[in-house]
């Protein structure tokens, strides 16, 4: 199990340039950093230690960073990770094969598919309005009071 977005999820914890939110999301001695509004896990690199992307430099010294698409990002033929589909880096999910930090498991077409979270937390559904919720409340209440009305008088 991982923490993703304040909840518990089946999975691992984000490996080098896998999906990330922070810190914690990472394996090992890897950064979670943010480039073009996207972020990765980042391993350290240098001259002796290798990197599977380019070694550039980023705030406390030399990250690794893709050289390619990552999963979610728009692309044109390959990616790092997943496969191009309809100009996305997509995976597919469901099973044992899960989502990495930060996307959800959808169905498209037949497929599931991991797709990037819409910012605003959980997906499971979004809330309404609290209006709306009082209203709803206010709706139950009445039907128990008219059903111990019921049960009283019958």
């Amino acid at each position: 199990m991982r923490c993703d977005g304040g909840y518990c999820v089946r999975g691992d914890r984000a490996g080098v340039f896998d999906a990330c939110g922070n810190d914690d999301d990472c394996t090992g001695n890897a950064i979670c950093l943010v480039v073009d509004g996207r972020g990765f896990c980042s391993a350290r690199c240098s001259a002796t230690i290798s990197c599977a992307g380019t070694c550039t430099a980023h705030g406390d010294g030399m990250r690794c960073v893709p050289d390619g698409s990552l999963l979610g990002a728009a692309c044109t033929d390959t990616c790092l990770q997943g496969e191009c589909i309809e100009g996305t880096c997509t995976a597919l999910c469901g099973g044992d094969l899960t989502c990495p930090i930060g996307h959800d498991c959808v169905r498209e077409d037949g497929a599931t598919v991991c797709r990037p979270r819409p910012s605003g937390g959980c997906s499971v559904g979004q809330g309404g309005s609290p209006g709306a919720l009082a209203l709803v409340m206010l709706a139950l209440v009445a039907a128990v009071a008219r059903r111990h009305r019921a049960i009283r008088i019958g």
